[in-house]
């Protein structure tokens, strides 16, 4: 045992591993759930903050896979009627999801058009 600024430490080996004892209280090396010991707002606000994490993550991979199809789909001029209206449709999907392409008027026209672009390139209208 040493005695350290009025403070009591010791240490000993077991067969549970490496225990010490500060002033008379046991310490353990296993590790705790700190959540457990926290009030519900502190709880809650570390679930913000590890799910607005987990969002912004996503959000980067989603614009990074973005990009990735976008310099594939711009890489090089439509040379068939179906390459041009998949290119079409990609820009009429990213203007459906802006404000102005909400518009209820608009997501009917979007709609007609996406349908259309389905008919003349032979492929089936896409089901979201």
């Amino acid at each position: 045992m040493a005695r350290r600024r009025g403070l009591i430490f010791e240490a000993r080996n077991d067969r549970l591993g490496l225990r010490s004892t500060v002033a008379g209280a046991m310490v353990s090396d296993d590790p705790v759930e700190l959540d457990e010991h926290r009030g519900m707002a502190a709880q809650k606000a570390t679930e913000i903050r590890r799910r607005l994490s987990a969002v912004l993550t996503e959000q980067a991979a989603l614009r990074q896979h973005q990009a990735e199809l976008e310099a594939v789909l711009f890489a090089a001029p439509a040379t068939t009627w179906p390459e041009a209206a998949a290119k079409a449709r990609y820009l009429i999907e990213l203007f459906a999801a802006t404000s102005e392409g909400r518009d209820s008027h608009r997501q009917k026209l979007i709609a007609s058009v996406l349908e259309d672009l389905a008919k003349l390139s032979d492929c089936p209208p896409r089901a979201d």
